[in-house]
């Protein structure tokens, strides 16, 4: 069992087991793919009312249905999670900097669509905490391994 010494807030140490840690982060990334597919699914062949929601959603929006925003919530943050805790798993070449890449993705996904959407669910202080999580740990993992 590979263990580390992991730093939170600067003076408290704790021995992480590695292989823990890691399955955590691709958890996330597993979590929000499953999450973006499920919600691409609909608006990808449904665009006008995808799961009831009514296509005046997008007044704030540069598009008049949810295809665009499907096939991106679809593909990039679906598709690409999922690829980015394989990576993880399988510790590929600069997989922390994708765990960092896609929690700002997601980040900037909700920022977006609260405007666009012109409100705020729980859902979307869940993702966006889950997000900088992401953020957090692809950092935390990237000072371990350089």
């Amino acid at each position: 069992m590979i263990k580390t010494n992991i730093y939170f807030s600067g003076w408290i140490k704790k021995e992480v087991d590695i292989l823990k840690y890691r399955r955590g982060i691709a958890g996330l990334h597993f979590f929000v793919a499953v999450g973006a597919i499920i919600g691409g699914i609909p608006a990808i062949f449904n665009p006008i009312n995808p799961m009831g929601m009514p296509d005046d959603a997008l007044i704030n929006g540069p598009f008049t249905s949810f295809l665009i925003p499907g096939l991106f919530l679809f593909f990039v943050l679906g598709c690409t999670n999922f690829v980015a805790g394989m990576m993880t798993i399988r510790q590929l070449p600069l997989y922390y900097y994708v765990n960092m890449l896609m929690g700002f993705i997601l980040c900037m996904w909700i920022i977006i669509q609260c405007y666009v959407l012109w409100g705020i669910v729980f859902l979307h202080v869940l993702f966006f905490a889950i997000g900088l999580v992401q953020i957090w740990l692809g950092f935390r993992e990237w000072q371990r391994v350089r």
